[in-house]
């Protein structure tokens, strides 16, 4: 029997009378530890049974990666709820206890960002494969430990911006930002400015800020290199044809050997590295031809 629907407020919406409440995928420790395996069963047997109105959280724990990564090829089958005021940021809070709610406006943007970069894992139109991007994370984690098993130094290189760009060194108005006022994206002290939770830096290792694509331009990563004696640069991160290349040219204009791990960069989606790929593989075949 099909689920009865109704209009979702005045937004015009049909959703299901019955939803689903996506908290019991959050697993421990504030609630039963769920494996991806049963969260896959879960969310697909919710469609199959034709609800179409899905609720989560930016504190539901792993719900919303699970939600993206379980369904996201159903997207045009179901709504997605997600409610603001939850602290971006905080810690779990311990079971049976009620999280701390922030209802200021940098709060409540912060988590809806929190909670789109999630969902950019269900929003191929966004043009982001989220799971390309963050599928360098184990490689450039195996590096980093690597590195400083080995008693090499590990330096740290993220944008960060302050909230009206006021000292942004990158064409910003070319994405429909114009000047003045205050944003969200990469700014200093927020959420999206955070350098992920399996990748944070150890104690004693720089991070260096820049304001622009360059991890060269205008700060002081010279400087700490040649200070450690550093001579070649061994270079991971997105996106590579962004960041990651124009740090790279940087530093051999800086007379540094800079060294790239393939499968330690991503852009912002998989078909761009394939016609990367395609493009380094013609490049050799004529160099070699030239020889």
């Amino acid at each position: 029997m099909a689920v009865a629907k109704r209009e979702l407020g005045r937004t015009g919406l049909q959703v299901t009378t019955l939803g689903y409440g996506a908290m019991e995928l959050r697993g421990a420790p504030r609630a039963r530890d769920i494996t991806e395996a049963q969260a896959e069963t879960i969310l697909n047997e919710v469609l199959e049974a034709g609800i179409n109105y899905i609720d989560t959280s930016i504190d539901y724990g792993l719900s919303e990666e699970r939600i993206g990564r379980y369904i996201s090829h159903r997207r045009a089958e179901y709504y997605l709820a997600s409610k603001c005021g939850c602290l971006v940021g905080a810690p779990p809070t311990p079971r049976g206890q009620r999280g701390q709610h922030v209802f200021t406006r940098e709060n409540v943007v912060e988590g809806v960002e929190q909670s789109l970069v999630h969902r950019a894992r269900e929003m191929p139109e966004a043009g982001i494969d989220m799971p390309f991007l963050t599928g360098t994370i184990p490689q450039v984690k195996r590096l980093a430990d690597a590195f400083r098993k080995a008693g090499r130094p590990v330096v740290y290189v993220a944008s960060m911006l302050k909230p009206d760009y006021s000292d942004a060194q990158i064409p910003y108005w070319r994405f429909g930002r114009p000047a003045g006022g205050n944003r969200t994206f990469i700014v200093e002290g927020t959420w999206s400015a955070q350098i992920v939770d399996e990748l944070k830096p150890r104690g004693g290792e720089h991070v260096v800020v820049k304001e622009g694509f360059g991890g060269f331009s205008s700060t002081p990563l010279d400087t700490i290199l040649r200070n450690m004696g550093v001579t070649s640069c061994v270079v991971s991160g997105v996106t590579t044809c962004v960041c990651v290349s124009t740090t790279i040219r940087g530093g051999v204009e800086h007379n540094y050997r800079m060294i790239l791990v393939k499968d330690a960069v991503a852009e912002v989606f998989a078909a761009n590295a394939q016609l990367l790929a395609l493009w380094r593989q013609q490049s050799t075949k004529k160099r070699s031809k030239k020889r």
